[in-house]
């Protein structure tokens, strides 16, 4: 009875205190269903609100170049519209940023990065950093790299933080985002529930007797 008194409580405190999910690194074929974004259409100059209708904005990314940025949209070679971002070496820089109207949990692009300088993705909701993920992007074959995570906590805004080593710019293209995350239950049910769980373990069998140990 002790013991399994001990298991319950265990699994009601562990219940109660479960923090995020874990955070991984993922492929493009890791990608069911995500809307996708191509930027064919993207304008001169800065994105902003150019594709809110499909759930997310962005900042400090400018359209209108054209390049092969990796083996996005198109065949090797092909030139595509791509956002570039416009970093500088300077300590205080705004990072790019996108801001996503509802949670997802992935999230992914081809990209490529001047070769001195790396990228890290960090994800956050609301305000709480959910995690991130490291991309060493800057040179040694990486150009033109997919750069894509999944956090199955959730997140509705990612940071791409480039290593300013020399001026921070990416250039990123066939942008994508899906998934939603599991419901996470509110801190008072999780109490709840684990209180419950230790009062199944304290209660009495039906029909049988207590023993006393001296």
């Amino acid at each position: 009875m002790v013991r399994s008194l001990t298991v319950f409580v265990g699994l009601a405190i562990s219940l109660v205190v479960a923090r995020k999910a874990s955070a991984d690194p993922i492929g493009p074929d890791a990608f069911i269903s995500p809307t996708l974004i191509n930027f064919e259409s993207a304008p001169d100059g800065r994105l902003d609100r150019r594709y809110s209708g499909l759930g997310v904005t962005f900042s400090e990314l400018f359209g209108g170049g054209f390049a092969d940025v990796g083996t996005g949209s198109g065949v090797t070679g092909v030139a595509t519209n791509f956002p570039v971002f416009v970093g500088c070496p300077a300590a205080g820089c705004p990072d790019a940023n996108a801001r996503f109207s509802s949670l997802h949990t992935r999230v992914g692009f081809y990209v490529s990065t001047n070769p001195a300088d790396d990228l890290t993705i960090l994800a956050y909701r609301g305000n709480l950093l959910v995690g991130s993920e490291f991309f060493p992007t800057g040179g040694g074959g990486h150009e033109g790299s997919f750069a894509g995570v999944e956090f199955a906590s959730g997140f509705d805004r990612i940071v791409l933080d480039t290593t300013s080593v020399e001026n921070g710019a990416l250039d990123i293209d066939d942008f994508r985002f899906e998934g939603s995350p599991a419901p996470i239950p509110e801190p008072a049910t999780l109490i709840l529930f684990a209180t419950g769980l230790v009062g199944a373990c304290l209660r009495p069998i039906s029909g049988t007797k207590t023993r006393e140990f001296l």
